[in-house]
């Protein structure tokens, strides 16, 4: 929000997205395994933390960052 309002830019609000739905979560926790050979099993895995990695709604958005200042 500081370099916003230094150089006057508007606010825009994303999202880290790596699926398109959150239904998509497990099978590309399946891709991840198979990239690097591990097992779902495995424990040091490469995993991601919660299945929200998809892209999110422009309401989802809203709820997330609505308390932001325009």
């Amino acid at each position: 929000l500081e370099l916003r309002d230094k150089f006057s830019l508007p606010l825009i609000a994303t999202n880290d997205a790596h699926y398109l739905v959150k239904d998509h979560a497990l099978p590309h926790e399946l891709l991840l395994c198979i990239g690097t050979q591990k097992t779902m099993q495995d424990e040091k895995r490469l995993r991601f933390p919660a299945p929200e990695f998809y892209v999110k709604s422009p309401e989802q958005m809203q709820a997330l960052f609505g308390e932001l200042p325009d």
